[in-house]
């Protein structure tokens, strides 16, 4: 059953990689492309897939032999148009990202390795945690595998699954994570727990393969490997991506989005086909969870406030032209569902007047306050991790480079305004508030590859640190 649940995911992910590599730029991050581009398929993959089985049973109803079908003719497709466009381009001149080439000493072999170590040792360690909790903690096997079953089960009658919801499912949430679980089943013809712990350990170490391979492209191999160390080294971040909830796979479309567009920016290039994928992966954040709108619109907002004030406005609606390419086809699907078969918010206030009072009750601000700074400077009771990270901003000391300086605002912009964002959530929501702060430590998970990925921009690399010691360092 093991080979077969990999084999069902095998054709996503084989879609998702031509599609990436008809939209990825020629001579692009050539050294960290493919790795890049594998992680990136984990995503766009199940995103893809799922959007497809929702289509066939919204459509056409349940056919284990139409998807079959779709997932064996669609990536033949794929292929031809790849080799086709390969015949026909003319190579235009190109290069790596990196503004200013590093160089790398025996520090980064060694991290490589020690890097790859813990890869390893992470996903040995999900395995683990896997057959310990086969169907995962509470929201897995309570709402998301639920909900795959339902869809699994009910034939033709899936859609009564929405038509008297039960209010702890997250009625309204989207369904990239039950739709990909429901239809690896259906490719396979048999549930199994194998699957969406599959489906779990793909997009965490997908997570870790983005952020080590974007910011190895844009700022050097050391650089890399340290983000993907600290990321394999955050406890929370590993068990809750085996916890099989939908916040790691969020969080693998919010750094998807920004590393596309730091790249993007990098390349200071007329070609914006990243552009184009970082809107697919914006659209498939939405069609995770509900607070992938919130990233959606923070996305858009920082865009126009790092673009228009020195480039014009122009150069903004081209840019969005490309984002709103990959974005509007997820988009579309996701209107579809809102309208015809979701339920109502959870999180959508009802009590009036009541609403007001919660705007103006300071003392609900200072709670919340108080939970996201203990929460933000715990992380799950770990605090190791933040004061090494200030420890090596302090010892390195910062720079950004100069076609990065934009990109890095606008990726700072877009996580404050996604705090802020959640923080009035919870400023305005119709349930318990001490239960529901409960919940921060999740929403600190989805942003927190995002938040290494940038953090590591920013500071100096150490082969940077280590030219400009031996530069101060020679007598006159």
């Amino acid at each position: 059953m093991i080979f077969r649940s990999l084999l069902s995911c095998l054709p996503p992910l084989v879609i998702a990689f031509v599609l990436i590599s008809l939209l990825w730029p020629e001579r692009t991050t050539q050294r960290y492309g493919l790795p890049l581009k594998l992680c990136l398929a984990v995503g766009v993959g199940f995103g893809v897939l799922s959007c497809i089985y929702f289509l066939q049973l919204s459509l056409l109803g349940p056919s284990r032999l139409g998807l079959i079908s779709i997932q064996v003719a669609l990536p033949a497709v794929l292929i031809a148009i790849f080799f086709h466009n390969r015949k026909s381009l003319k190579r235009s001149p190109g290069g790596e990202p990196v503004s200013e080439p590093v160089a790398e000493y025996a520090f980064s072999r060694i991290l490589s390795i020690l890097f790859l170590i813990a890869l390893l040792s992470t996903a040995v360690t999900f395995v683990f945690i896997s057959l310990k909790k086969p169907h995962g903690d509470w929201d897995a096997w309570a709402v998301y595998n639920m909900k795959a079953r339902f869809l699994f089960r009910a034939g033709d009658h899936w859609r009564d699954l929405f038509s008297q919801p039960l209010e702890w499912a997250s009625p309204d949430y989207p369904l990239l994570i039950p739709m990909s679980v429901a239809a690896c089943w259906t490719l396979i013809g048999k549930e199994t727990i194998v699957v969406p712990a599959l489906i779990a350990m793909l997009f965490t170490l997908g997570t870790v393969g983005i952020a080590a391979c974007s910011v190895s492209a844009l700022r050097g191999k050391t650089q890399g490997c340290l983000a993907g160390l600290i990321l394999l080294g955050t406890p929370y971040f590993i068990t809750h991506g085996a916890s099989q909830y939908s916040d790691i796979p969020l969080g693998f479309f919010f750094l998807a989005t920004l590393a596309l567009i730091n790249l993007q920016d990098a390349l200071a290039k007329v070609d914006c086909k990243l552009l184009v994928l970082a809107g697919m992966a914006a659209g498939l954040s939405a069609w995770t969870k509900n607070e992938g709108f919130l990233f959606l619109i923070a996305v858009l907002v920082s865009r126009l406030v790092v673009t228009v004030p020195g480039n014009g406005l122009k150069l903004y609606l081209r840019q969005m032209r490309f984002f709103a390419a990959g974005l509007l086809p997820i988009l579309l699907v996701l209107i579809y569902f809102k309208l015809t078969i979701s339920a109502h918010s959870l999180l959508l206030p009802t009590e009036g007047s009541n609403f007001i009072g919660k705007l103006t009750d300071f003392s609900r601000y200072r709670t919340i306050l108080d939970s996201f700074l203990r929460v933000g400077l715990g992380f799950r009771n770990w605090p190791a991790v933040v004061p090494l990270l200030a420890f090596y901003l302090l010892l390195l000391g910062i720079r950004i480079e100069t076609k990065q300086r934009a990109s890095i605002a606008g990726s700072l912009i877009a996580l404050g305004v996604m705090l802020a964002g959640y923080f009035m959530i919870f400023v305005i929501t119709p349930l318990d508030l001490v239960w529901h702060l409960s919940t921060v430590d999740r929403l600190y998970a989805q942003l927190w590859p995002s938040f290494i990925f940038v953090f590591f921009l920013i500071v100096r690399t150490p082969e940077q640190a280590s030219l400009r010691t031996d530069a101060v360092s020679v007598p006159a």
